[in-house]
């Protein structure tokens, strides 16, 4: 987890972000009327969230708007890889910066451990369970085919053995 610096959040820049962009503002508000401070919120939470609120923002919005809050000091962006999704890890509450940016306050406190909850519902945590592998047969044909991040050798194995026994045209 990274450690709380509310010190490092220039909240006269936050509020320049949010008056001079309408991206900054939809989010930020969606944060400041949050109920509970997340550690980490996805990309892809993010825009799940506004879209049911009917606000839709591209995905390439969410992570210029995530970098511009990591150069105020709000967190860190950290790009999806190897399975892992893009996220922004905060070091100070998201209610608090979305507030701080709307000028409903005028401070950002450090996060609170205990008020801390993590960023997923039980039927979206199923969804991060799941890898999509993509593999390309023909130059016409793409299969994909989804599998556990956490796919032992055997498993592998298990799923290639059934590959081969199925029925298929002999050339």
């Amino acid at each position: 987890m990274i450690q709380p610096d509310p010190a490092v959040v220039n909240i006269e820049d936050l509020r320049e972000l949010y008056s001079d962009s309408t991206v900054a503002q939809v989010i930020l508000n969606y944060f400041a009327t949050r109920q509970r401070n997340k550690n980490e919120t996805t990309v892809d939470r993010l825009q799940q969230a506004l879209e049911a609120e009917g606000k839709n923002i591209s995905r390439r919005e969410a992570v210029d708007f995530f970098k511009r809050l990591e150069r105020l000091g709000c967190g860190k962006f950290l790009a999806g890889r190897r399975g892992r999704k893009s996220r922004f890890q905060w070091k100070v509450p998201s209610v608090s910066v979305g507030q701080a940016a709307r000028g409903t306050t005028a401070t950002i406190e450090a996060i609170p451990d205990a008020t801390q909850a993590p960023d997923t519902e039980p039927a979206l945590a199923a969804v991060c369970l799941v890898l999509t592998h993509t593999f390309q047969l023909r130059p016409d044909y793409q299969v994909r085919i989804e599998l556990p991040p956490d796919i032992t050798n055997k498993e592998a194995a298990r799923l290639a053995e059934f590959i081969r026994a199925l029925p298929f045209e002999r050339e």
